[in-house]
């Protein structure tokens, strides 16, 4: 996550553009919806949101998440 807050920023809405082009990380069993909802914060700021905090049948919370420098984010419990 420490990448999320280094000062350097990217052209998010070129990165978003071309997403597939984008690795992701997937980074689930976070264990708690308060560590995916802060982990959605830090990532998201300066970032582009894909796909806000939701429910899906194999997990109660998730996101999708580009950060600022371009790196895709998966996150879940």
């Amino acid at each position: 996550m420490s990448l999320a807050e280094a000062k350097k920023h990217c052209d998010v809405s070129l990165v978003h553009q071309y997403k597939w082009e984008t690795m992701t990380f997937n980074v689930f069993e976070m264990r708690t919806e308060e560590a995916v909802y802060h982990a959605f914060q830090v990532l998201s700021d300066g970032g582009a949101v894909i796909e806000t905090i939701h429910e899906l049948l194999w997990s109660k919370c998730c996101a999708t998440v580009i950060d600022r420098f371009g790196v895709c984010w998966w996150i879940s419990i």
